[in-house]
């Protein structure tokens, strides 16, 4: 599929590429980094009071510990509107005519160039999140003890 047409013309699309990229990396590492840092936590101060002799202690549901992961997701999803501004934007700097834009036989062309790699980029950003929640439910499954193990560990009994 040819990308070029999603952009307005002469805008820089490769270093926006780019830079998305970067962004939605660094956001998802950071998330699975927080999720790391309250799980590690959490773990540790169960496995202390456990030493001490408290009993029926289970770790918190996933939602729990998944609560700051997605900030970044959030202002990356955010950020999309502001680039689809600026994609209109780019066709008022000087001689890329907004008009001619707007009489092209193709009724949808300034939406589409104006909308579409924002909209491709937030899709990306959902099945980030999405991936991230995955192995955080598959990193809180496996190395949780199975006696600190809640009996609705997922979704914290939400469904139950």
């Amino acid at each position: 599929m040819k990308t070029e047409f999603w952009y307005p013309p002469g805008f820089p699309r490769a270093e926006e590429r780019f830079l998305q990229r970067c962004a939605l990396a660094l956001v998802s590492l950071a998330g699975f980094i927080i999720f790391l840092c309250q799980f590690s936590t959490t773990l540790r101060d169960l496995q202390t009071a456990l030493r001490t002799g408290a009993e029926g202690l289970t770790m918190p549901p996933l939602p729990a510990l998944t609560a700051g992961c997605w900030i970044g997701f959030l202002v990356l999803a955010l950020g999309q509107v502001v680039l689809a501004a600026a994609h209109y934007l780019w066709h008022y700097q000087g001689g890329r005519s907004i008009y001619r834009m707007r009489t092209l036989p193709q009724r949808g062309e300034l939406g589409r160039r104006c909308l579409a790699a924002p909209a491709a980029a937030l899709g990306r950003c959902v099945l980030a999140a999405v991936a991230v929640a995955v192995l955080c439910a598959l990193y809180y499954r496996v190395f949780t003890p199975a006696g600190l193990l809640p009996a609705h560990w997922l979704l914290g009994g939400a469904l139950c």
